[in-house]
């Protein structure tokens, strides 16, 4: 993360219980989105913080690349695809069965 970052408010989307870790902390997984020069970013992130739906949290992200931030680790990276997939997989179906 550098220093030319920029902070926004962004908006917690769903709460999921994840567990306890090995040292009794509990975590949840937590989807979020937040608003860049009118584009609409966000993604999950694990936490060992308690948020609940539409709870406002401050997100930091690269003004030249919006869509990183400090809440979304690299390796959580193939976590956002599978979930977008999913998303318009179930988006697709959707569409199929209501026309």
């Amino acid at each position: 993360m550098r220093k030319d970052w920029k902070e926004t408010d962004g908006t917690v989307a769903s709460v999921d219980y994840g567990g306890r870790s090995r040292d009794g902390t509990e975590y949840s997984v937590v989807g979020f989105s937040y608003k860049v020069y009118g584009e609409w970013y966000g993604g999950t992130f694990t936490t060992g913080d308690s948020y609940r739906k539409d709870d406002t949290i401050a997100v930091l992200y690269d003004p030249r690349n919006p869509d990183r931030n400090n809440l979304v680790q690299p390796e959580q990276i193939l976590h956002r695809v599978i979930g977008a997939l999913v998303c318009a997989g179930g988006l697709l179906l959707l569409y199929f069965v209501l026309h």
